[in-house]
């Protein structure tokens, strides 16, 4: 059987902090939908209930039927999907992370860089001279 999920480990607030906001009322749909999610599988109980098919043997003339029934259910084992996608998606982080660090060091440089100059005696002409390319 597959692992039960006790607690809710997305760190809303955090994601909350993060998007922009006009995307706000998205973001708080599809919370609301994740947290409805995550209620009705609590809803739930953890483990399918037993069935007592000694019971049904005695209810049900055709025991062959119970025995068949019986067989297939205990047989049968949902069949969980293979993650084929996670060793994808950590080598493209691998090959990205250092572009990512090089352009987050870039952009530390520029905010060094804006925090340093004399933006008391900076006019328009002075700014747009600075920042003519961009």
């Amino acid at each position: 059987m597959a692992k039960r999920f006790t607690a809710i480990t997305v760190p809303w607030k955090e994601l909350e902090k993060k998007v922009p906001p006009d995307q706000r009322v998205k973001f708080l749909a599809f919370k609301a939908k994740a947290d409805s999610y995550f209620r009705r599988v609590q809803a739930n109980p953890p483990e399918l209930p037993k069935i007592d098919w000694e019971k049904y043997s005695k209810i049900v003339s055709n025991q062959a039927m119970v025995e068949k029934f019986k067989k297939e259910y205990e047989g049968y084992k949902v069949p969980y999907p293979e993650d084929k996608l996670s060793a994808t998606i950590d080598e493209q982080w691998k090959s990205l992370e250092p572009e990512i660090i090089v352009f987050c060091a870039n952009l530390d440089k520029e905010i060094e860089m804006i925090r340093t100059s004399p933006y008391n005696i900076c006019d328009v002409l002075a700014i747009t001279k600075t920042f003519s390319d961009t």
